[in-house]
């Protein structure tokens, strides 16, 4: 499936900076690899600068924009020395386990009002 966007707030501009607001819902089936977002596309920018994540996001969850692929990628904290097996950390995050991306079809479904702070240059 995809991911659910809508715009939160109104752009904010400053000169040839625009400042986009997006926030992002996730399913039940969440691929591999991450969840396709072309921060470009989404706020009509020529580039994008920087992408945070502000409020919304579960304890346990990271989440990581992937410049180069277009992609939301959620991570863990890994629940086994290995790096194998993944679940929702612990918060603080622990300073012995990596953290690793979710598997294919994991349910991120609770992830249903994240806030994306999207900056970049003017199309």
């Amino acid at each position: 499936m995809a991911l659910t966007i809508t715009r939160s707030k109104r752009n904010s501009v400053d000169g040839s900076r625009i400042t986009a607001y997006r926030t992002v819902a996730f399913d039940n089936s969440y691929p591999a690899g991450g969840e396709t977002f072309d921060a470009n596309a989404q706020c009509g920018l020529k580039g994008v600068e920087e992408v945070r994540i502000g409020a919304g996001l579960p304890a346990g969850f990271t989440v990581r924009y992937d410049y180069t692929n277009k992609k939301l990628q959620l991570f863990g904290e890994s629940t086994e020395a290995s790096g194998a097996e993944v679940g929702l950390g612990t918060t603080p995050a622990s300073a012995t386990r990596p953290l690793t991306e979710f598997a294919n079809a994991f349910d991120a479904s609770g992830i249903d009002s994240l806030e994306l702070i999207i900056k970049g240059t003017r199309s």
